[in-house]
């Protein structure tokens, strides 16, 4: 979505909407779709899966968590 402040997403597709919402991507590698792949889609940032996305949220210098 436009103005998001942080894209997060499953799928290689993913990666250029967050570009196009110039949102900070968070990739997760919980679906079909391993690490790999979504590094090789220009992902930043992968996380194992959502039960990461917490603590990464705390740590990212772009926002808050009540942004």
């Amino acid at each position: 979505d436009e103005g998001a402040r942080v894209y997060v997403g499953d799928t290689p597709n993913d990666v250029p909407d967050a570009a196009l919402a110039a949102a900070q991507q968070v990739a997760v590698a919980a679906g079909p779709h391993p690490a790999e792949e979504l590094h090789a889609a220009g992902a930043a940032t992968v996380l194992d899966s959502l039960a990461g996305f917490p603590a990464w949220l705390a740590g990212w210098s772009g926002g808050s968590a009540g942004a």
